[in-house]
C-alpha cells in the first residue's frame, strides 16, 4: 500500500497529516484502481461480444431471408363457412 501523504482536489493539493486520513486516502485508491481494472475487463468483455454479434449476423439476415422464403411454400389449410369447404392455399 503507498503512503498517500497529499491529495489534489480540483487542482488545490492539500496535506494529509491525520494517519487515519491517509489511511481512508490510501483505502480509496485502492478501490479505484480495482474499479478501473473491472472497467476495462467490462469493456473488453463488451467489445468481444460485439464483435462476435457483428460476425453473427449476416448469417442471421440469411437465415430470415431464407425462412421468410419457405413460409411462402407452407400450405395455410382454412375452412370456409360460408362456402361450408376446406380451403389449402400456399404461403402465409
Amino acid at each position: 500500500m503507498a503512503d498517500i501523504n497529499k491529495i489534489n482536489l480540483y487542482g488545490t493539493v492539500y496535506n494529509i497529516e491525520d494517519a487515519v486520513a491517509r489511511a481512508s486516502a490510501e483505502s480509496a485508491q485502492e478501490t479505484a484502481e480495482a474499479a478501473q481494472t473491472t472497467a476495462t475487463s467490462a469493456q473488453t468483455t463488451a467489445n468481444t461480444a460485439k464483435t462476435t454479434a457483428d460476425k453473427t449476423l449476416p448469417t442471421c439476415n440469411s437465415n430470415t431471408t431464407l425462412i421468410n422464403g419457405a413460409k411462402k411454400e407452407i400450405p395455410v389449410i382454412s375452412y370456409n363457412s360460408s362456402e361450408q369447404q376446406i380451403e389449402i392455399t400456399k404461403g402465409v
